[in-house]
């Protein structure tokens, strides 16, 4: 949260399409032997994923919402299923359910009640809408995803109910590290798909796609 911050290919700083890029080292960190390449690329979504259970508290009866069953929002359901037995997922394509089965999660299409937290993810209006109307009074709505656009935001409602909003962005990675080298998160089921440097175009457009999960770069 520095105001002079500067993020690579974000803020004030060049991506990391060149042959080099400049890094300071103090912002490596190791990754283990265990965790393999497929798996490392997950670790900052899965490390934005933990940073809710260091600002909500969430108890094994709360009942919670996760709209938005992307790949964030996969790995949110994978992390708040450890602490609480009942988390509902909002899932409207049926092939996202695949991404959650054996996970200690329901898919819902149409969410029913209220929750006490609420976790949007799925980073649009509809989904804005969806977790306001099943959010509890004076309960918790977390915002993980950034919108590319502007918000139409009914603020009444939060104001009448008592509504805690809470702005939920990155986390830490040394944590998602501990989670991915203890096995208390599994990540088996998901997809990828693979390409060379020089079939750059065609792994853009797999990542357009919903089906894999991650679209990787092979360099060597």
């Amino acid at each position: 949260h520095c105001d002079a911050r500067h993020v690579i290919g974000i803020r004030d700083r060049q991506g990391a399409f060149a042959e080099k890029i400049a890094l300071p080292i103090d912002g490596a960190i190791e990754v283990p032997d265990a965790i393999s390449d497929e798996l490392a690329v997950l670790l900052e979504p899965l490390a934005a994923a933990l940073r809710i259970t260091t600002q909500v508290p969430i108890g094994a009866d709360d009942r919670v919402l996760v709209v938005g069953a992307g790949r964030l929002g996969i790995l949110v359901a994978q992390v708040l299923g450890r602490l609480t037995r009942r988390l509902d997922v909002l899932v409207r394509s049926p092939g996202r359910r695949a991404s959650f089965s054996g996970q200690p999660v329901t898919c819902v299409e149409v969410p029913v009640g209220r929750y006490d937290v609420v976790v949007e993810c799925s980073g649009n209006q509809a989904g804005f809408q969806v977790a306001c109307r099943h959010v509890r009074p004076r309960g918790t709505l977390v915002l993980k995803s950034t919108y590319a656009g502007r918000l139409d935001i009914d603020a009444s409602p939060l104001v009448v109910d008592e509504i805690t909003v809470v702005g939920s962005r990155c986390g830490d990675l040394r944590a998602a590290i501990d989670w991915l080298s203890n096995a208390d998160i599994d990540l088996s089921h998901l997809t990828f798909e693979t390409f060379s440097l020089e079939d750059h175009a065609a792994a853009f457009e797999a990542a357009r796609r919903p089906a894999p999960y991650k679209v990787l770069f092979a360099p060597n």
